[in-house]
């Protein structure tokens, strides 16, 4: 079972599909897990944190052992919009890799490692104030400015290719 854009999914269905449901979240677990996985890495001035996880689904939030990640290309003339649409596109390409390794016998899952300093996020975390705030640092140089210094952040943290 492929799954993408859903809530938690909870027993029975858990259980019926235990360890054969694969998920595409947006956002890069364990880094940011839960919901809006894509926007508070901008909100929280990580852009490094943008992309996708392609992952087995298990009873936790975000948390099965992780298949894939990807991340998209920022420039410095990106929106949130467009680098929400290029970082779904490379997980769109992640998840038809994994689908391809999977048919193969060649899928590979590994557990999840501890992150000091993770984050998650819920719904109730969200206020539209954080909107204003994430287009005040757009105005502030967001995006330029990451990809002035990504090159020495993109390599500081582990992901799986």
């Amino acid at each position: 079972m492929v799954v993408y854009g859903t809530g938690l999914i909870k027993p029975p269905l858990l259980d019926r599909f235990s360890g054969r449901m694969i998920n595409m979240h947006l956002g890069l677990s364990p880094y940011y897990r839960g919901t809006a996985t894509n926007f508070y890495p901008l909100l929280n001035n990580e852009p490094e944190f943008v992309g996708a996880t392609i992952h087995m689904i298990s009873a936790g939030i975000d948390s099965g052992d992780i298949v894939h990640h990807s991340r998209p290309e920022i420039v410095a003339d990106d929106m949130p919009h467009t680098v929400g649409c290029k970082a779904i596109l490379a997980g769109i390409d992640k998840m038809i890799q994994t689908l391809t390794e999977l048919e193969a016998g060649a899928m590979v899952a590994t557990p999840q490692w501890p992150v000091a300093g993770a984050k998650l996020y819920l719904r109730a975390d969200y206020h539209p104030g954080q909107v204003r705030k994430l287009y005040e640092l757009i105005a502030e140089g967001l995006f330029p400015n990451y990809v002035s210094r990504k090159h020495h952040v993109e390599n500081t943290f582990r992901l799986l290719p």
